[in-house]
């Protein structure tokens, strides 16, 4: 689990040594329509189809009863279309998002890749983290144990996990 800190902790610096990749070469790697919504520097480029904009005005008056920073986990995040909303809309949040490409709960995603690339393309965002993790219930007994979460998110994701360990 050491490197799961570390991976949380290096994010921010391990963005700028990063490849790029445009938004162009985005939508070619990615021709088919996605679960969420796709967020792209405060601007939605796709419509998935998971109706994530009603979703996200149902999410909104819970995340104004902060009047301080707070720090929401996102399991499964897909696309990371919440993540990304409430790292634009709320820029004292800090979002991690937690996704991978071989998970349990998606037959032939690759929300990881995705996933990651959003980051890239969103790179202006500085409260956001991204592990690539298939996250068992393990892992949640140790973030439980060990951090501090005001909000999770985990749409379509806790029902679906088996424990690995």
């Amino acid at each position: 689990m050491t490197v799961f800190y570390l991976i949380l902790l290096c994010w921010p610096f391990l963005q700028n040594f990063c490849l790029e990749i445009s938004v162009e070469q985005f939508l070619k790697k990615y021709p088919s329509p996605p679960y969420q919504d796709v967020l792209i520097q405060n601007n939605t480029i796709i419509h998935g189809t998971d109706l994530c904009d009603s979703r996200f005005e149902l999410l909104k008056p819970i995340l104004n009863l902060y009047d301080k920073p707070f720090k929401l986990l996102d399991l499964g995040a897909a696309q990371g279309y919440f993540s990304f909303r409430v790292a634009y809309d709320y820029p004292h949040s800090c979002c991690i998002m937690i996704d991978a490409n071989t998970t349990t709960y998606y037959k032939y995603a690759r929300h990881g890749n995705m996933l990651y690339d959003l980051c890239l393309l969103n790179s202006e965002l500085t409260n956001i983290v991204y592990l690539n993790k298939i996250i068992t219930i393990s892992d949640l007994s140790f973030l439980h144990q060990h951090e501090h979460f005001d909000i999770i998110l985990a749409f379509l994701v806790i029902h679906l996990m088996y424990d690995q360990s």
